[in-house]
């Protein structure tokens, strides 16, 4: 069995989607997390989003209309230090869906102000990084991240 104080999970488009349930659901549990392009916005989804009427009836087994109680409790607070990323992401009508539902976790993460939350931009990207300086940041951000959080290996900042 692992060590239960070194539990942490990352993972990008549904990698986060995925990452973000396991945190609610066992918030306890995870220690540390990063994710990236995922959503939380899960009623706007099954509305507005090409895919969201399956993914819905996939993860939640009902549709907000069906079951509101179902996704107003999915929305319960995490726990642990968050990373996340967002990019400008045209999934349908031109609009930067996945860069709101990113705002958006941040956003809700920071109000409650209840764990350490940082929030990285990558301008002009599509759903992931493409360019090779976002990609070498986004592992740069998600090892110092971990670094800090989870091996608690961070080395002190030089002001200099």
């Amino acid at each position: 069995m692992g060590d239960p104080e070194r539990v942490g999970t990352m993972g990008w488009s549904n990698g986060s989607i995925l990452s973000t349930s396991l945190l609610i659901n066992y918030p306890d549990r995870y220690k540390v997390a990063s994710v990236g392009a995922g959503d939380v916005e899960w009623i706007s989804d099954w509305a507005n989003v090409d895919f969201g009427e399956s993914f819905d009836a996939y993860y939640f087994g009902k549709s907000p209309m069906q079951d509101p109680e179902l996704y107003i409790r999915s929305r319960r607070c995490l726990r642990g230090p968050h990373q996340g990323a967002g990019s400008d992401f045209p999934r349908q009508c031109g609009s930067q869906r996945s860069l709101r539902a990113s705002w958006t976790y941040f956003r809700t993460l920071q109000w409650h102000g209840k764990v350490p939350v940082k929030f990285v931009i990558f301008p002009g990207e599509p759903h992931g990084p493409r360019k090779l300086t976002h990609q070498m940041r986004k592992l740069d951000e998600e090892i110092a991240w971990f670094d800090k959080y989870f091996f608690k290996t961070e080395k002190p900042s030089n002001e200099r």
